[in-house]
């Protein structure tokens, strides 16, 4: 009986495994690298995206605001913005010729409170989508991001924190470009502050992050 031949694997063959092999380790190695480094920086990552949110939110409320009172100036009528803690929502709209809560006199001085919660919101005021016929009121909206919210709202005297947490708070701009002022403070889960602040004279809108002195 002739013994059968056996092919026994070339050099090459050896050599093209053994690469394969260290090939599969090295992919595994990199795989658990960069799980460590997730694992490390995914906080950091989140938190990083966290206050990009809050900050888009703190200038994008206030370009609201700039806009109501230029629109207020040019248009020769009155521009409301609502911030309606509950949808978290900041609504801007127009008024409606018929209004005539809250006058401004022509000393400047403002009576019956020309915003806040003892004035009705304006009418038509449902949250309806931005986009009205030209022949309606205009309104814009603008809602917060998630984990970002209102946390208080003071126009003239009157301060959201009295009212509860879903509140809707109204300040509007004149045709001469003043407003009752306002501060607006937008918060996140993570305890970062925006301050809006809208001068009652002026009615200009600025915007701030509250510092941490600890």
């Amino acid at each position: 009986m002739h013994p059968m031949p056996v092919n026994k694997p070339s050099g090459a063959h050896t050599a093209a495994a053994a690469a394969q092999g260290f090939t599969l380790i090295e992919i595994m190695i990199v795989l658990v690298i960069m799980s460590i480094v997730i694992a490390f920086a995914g906080p950091r990552v989140t938190g990083g995206l966290t206050g990009l949110g809050i900050r888009t939110a703190a200038l994008q409320t206030a370009a609201m605001l700039r806009y109501a009172r230029s629109k207020a100036v040019n248009s020769g009528s009155r521009y409301h913005v609502i911030f309606d803690n509950g949808s978290r929502r900041v609504i801007m709209r127009q008024g409606s010729p018929e209004e005539m809560h809250g006058r401004q006199s022509s000393a400047g001085d403002f009576d019956a409170g020309p915003a806040g919660l003892d004035e009705p919101l304006p009418e038509g005021f449902d949250g309806a989508a931005a986009g009205a016929a030209p022949s309606e009121p205009e309104m814009r909206e603008y809602a917060l991001p998630d984990g970002v919210f209102f946390e208080n709202v003071v126009i003239a005297d009157i301060d959201s924190a009295g009212f509860g947490d879903d509140v809707a708070m109204m300040l509007t701009f004149y045709p001469s470009g003043m407003s009752p002022g306002a501060v607006v403070t937008i918060a996140d889960e993570r305890g970062r502050r925006f301050f809006i602040t809208v001068d009652t004279i002026a009615g200009s809108v600025r915007v701030h992050e509250e510092q941490d002195n600890g």
